[in-house]
């Protein structure tokens, strides 16, 4: 009977794999979703205006926002590099910002 469910469980890893990275997929992008929509609404900036202080398009703050992408490299730089010089307006963001 144990070697039933030690088969099973063996079957069944990856499945379980792909599970835990879509969770986390799904909880990154919304922690930056968050973290971008708060960015952009302590400056005060519309997305489009938001959008061109980092250069990129309206369209991927738009995604970053929803939480259907999240940023590149380049661009969580980019956002690091604005709540840097937010200073104390954006420490609580800064700190909550992955590495």
């Amino acid at each position: 009977m144990i070697e039933y469910y030690i088969n099973w469980y063996i079957s069944i890893k990856p499945i379980l794999g792909f599970i835990r990275e879509v969770i986390m997929s799904v909880t990154t992008n919304s922690h930056f979703s968050t973290l971008v929509l708060t960015l952009r609404r302590r400056m005060g900036l519309s997305q489009e205006k938001f959008a061109a202080k980092l250069g990129v398009s309206f369209q991927t703050v738009n995604r970053w926002e929803r939480g259907r992408s999240q940023p590149s490299q380049l661009a969580i730089n980019a956002l690091r590099g604005q709540l840097l010089e937010m200073g104390e307006r954006g420490r609580d963001l800064l700190a909550n910002f992955p590495d």
